[in-house]
C-alpha cells in the first residue's frame, strides 16, 4: 500500500470515530500565557515604582535620617554627653572633658570637681576660681576630686552589669597610670614631693554613670553596696518645651524626673565627703534643675 492511501484511512478512521465531526485541539498554552501576561505587568509595574521610591529615600544615610527626623547612635550618644557635660560644669561645680577614641577606657567624661576646703583629702592652695566657667577669678584653697564618668543614652533601664563594668574600668585605670597619684598638699606644708619626703597617695576619685534611662533596683541596690565612691544620675530626654520627657511619650512611674543618688562610700559621714553634701531640686521657669548644698548651702560653683 502506497504511504497516501495509508494517510488517508488514518484520517477516515479519526472521523469515524469522532461521528464525522473534526478532533479537538488541545488548549493551547500560548492562550494561558497571554492571560497572566497583563497580571504579571501590572506587579512588575508596582514592584518598580516602590523601588524606585525607595531609592529616592535612600542614596545618603545622612540625608534620609534628616528627613525622617531619626539620629544613628552615634549622634544621640554625643548629643546626651553634651548635655551630661553641660548640666555637670554648670550646676555641680565641675570641669569635665569628653574623652573620645579607641583609647578610652570605657570613660566618656573625665576632670575634676571642685569642692570647699575638706580636712584628710588632698588640698589645692592658691587656685585662681571663677564664679562659674566665665566668672571673675579669685584665690581659695579647694578640696579637688577626681571624676570618671560613663554616659548611657539606653532606652532600657540600666541594670546591675553597667555598674559592675564601672567598677571595673575605675580598678583599670587606678592601676595603669589614667589617674596619677598625687601628694597631700596641705597649708603651709613646703615640702617637694619629688624628694621622697612627702609620701604620694592615689587622687580620691569618684565613678558616675549617667544614664538617659533609669536603673534597675539591682543596679541601685549594687552601687549602694560598692566599696567604691559612687554617684547615679538619671537624666530622662528633654524635649524642645522644657519637660524632662520626650513630648508626645507617657512615662512610666518617675520615668520623666531626674535623680541623683549616691552610695555611703561617697556621702555618707564615714564617707569620702563626710555627709556634707546634699542635693535639691531647684524650680525655674518652665523648667528645673538639680542643685547642690554643702553643709546647709548652696555650693558655689567656683572652678579654676
Amino acid at each position: 500500500m502506497s504511504k497516501l492511501s495509508l494517510t488517508t484511512s488514518a484520517r477516515l478512521c479519526r472521523s469515524y470515530a469522532t461521528g464525522g465531526k473534526p478532533a479537538k485541539k488541545p488548549p493551547s498554552k500560548t492562550k494561558t500565557k497571554s492571560v497572566k501576561a497583563p497580571v504579571e505587568k501590572k506587579i512588575k509595574s508596582k514592584v518598580k515604582q516602590v523601588s524606585t521610591s525607595a531609592s529616592k529615600d535612600s542614596p545618603d544615610s545622612t540625608e534620609t535620617v534628616k528627613r525622617l527626623g531619626r539620629k544613628t547612635t552615634l549622634e544621640v550618644g554625643t548629643a546626651f554627653e553634651l548635655r551630661s557635660l553641660q548640666l555637670l560644669q554648670e550646676n555641680f561645680s565641675m570641669t569635665l572633658n569628653r574623652v573620645a577614641g579607641r583609647g578610652d577606657g570605657g570613660i566618656d567624661l573625665a576632670g575634676w570637681w571642685w569642692l570647699p576646703r575638706l580636712s584628710g583629702l588632698p588640698q589645692v592652695s592658691n587656685v585662681t576660681l571663677k564664679d562659674g566657667l566665665n566668672g571673675t577669678g579669685h584665690s581659695e584653697v579647694k578640696t579637688r576630686i577626681r571624676v570618671l564618668a560613663q554616659c548611657k543614652a539606653e532606652k532600657i533601664k540600666l541594670g546591675p552589669n553597667y555598674v559592675r563594668e564601672m567598677e571595673g574600668v575605675l580598678h583599670r585605670t587606678l592601676h595603669t597610670g589614667m589617674v596619677e597619684p598625687d601628694p597631700a598638699v596641705n597649708e603651709g606644708d613646703t615640702r617637694d614631693s619629688s624628694d621622697g619626703d612627702v609620701p604620694l597617695r592615689p587622687i580620691p576619685t569618684v565613678a558616675m554613670i549617667i544614664s538617659q534611662s533609669r536603673f534597675t533596683n539591682g543596679a541601685v541596690m549594687r552601687a549602694m553596696s560598692s566599696p567604691i565612691p559612687f554617684m547615679l544620675l538619671h537624666l530622662p530626654p528633654q524635649s524642645t518645651t522644657g519637660n524632662m520627657a520626650e513630648a508626645g511619650e507617657t512615662t512610666d512611674g518617675d520615668e520623666g524626673f531626674p535623680s541623683l543618688q549616691w552610695n555611703p562610700a561617697l556621702g555618707s559621714a564615714k564617707g569620702l565627703l563626710r555627709g556634707h553634701l546634699e542635693v535639691r531640686w531647684q524650680r525655674e521657669v518652665g523648667a528645673g534643675s538639680p542643685r547642690l548644698w554643702w553643709r546647709g548651702q548652696p555650693l558655689a560653683n567656683h572652678v579654676p
